[in-house]
């Protein structure tokens, strides 16, 4: 009985830190933020540097007469600085599954100091239902202070 609670304690330490572990992993994608709409809007910053120099202020998805879906999200510059970062959507079908296109390349933007900009893409096709929204510094070797 006295070895069975060192064991416990020892395992019980060895599972929170392995699960500290998996919650601190940032996900794979060279954005500095993710937006993703699918199932319901949420954003995913996945670089602190990010959440100190722009905050997403709205939102809005819009089916066009074409039945191309259209998205637009507004994000503010908090910094009393110029930014130049790129932006890309890709594109969600109604499973969650993403439509393979050559549209969802990198567009770069700057936004001035405490500029609010709209970031807007559109739908290659008909089938899309939502979308993911990735942002990212333009010049990664840039310090971000």
């Amino acid at each position: 009985m006295n070895h069975a609670i060192p064991r416990i304690l020892t395992a019980a330490l060895l599972a929170a830190v392995l699960a500290g572990t998996v919650s601190c992993r940032a996900p794979l994608t060279s954005a500095g933020a993710t937006m993703e709409t699918y199932p319901s809007n949420q954003l995913k910053v996945n670089s602190r540097l990010f959440g100190r120099w722009f905050t997403v202020t709205d939102s809005a998805i819009v089916r066009g007469d074409n039945g191309l879906l259209k998205a637009t999200v507004s994000v503010e510059n908090l910094k009393n600085k110029d930014a130049q970062f790129e932006y890309r959507y890709r594109w969600l079908d109604k499973d969650g599954i993403e439509v393979s296109s050559g549209g969802s390349i990198w567009t770069a933007r700057s936004a001035a100091a405490r500029e609010r900009v709209l970031l807007t893409g559109v739908a290659p096709t008909r089938i899309v239902e939502d979308f993911i929204l990735d942002i990212r510094f333009a010049y990664p070797s840039t310090r971000w202070r």
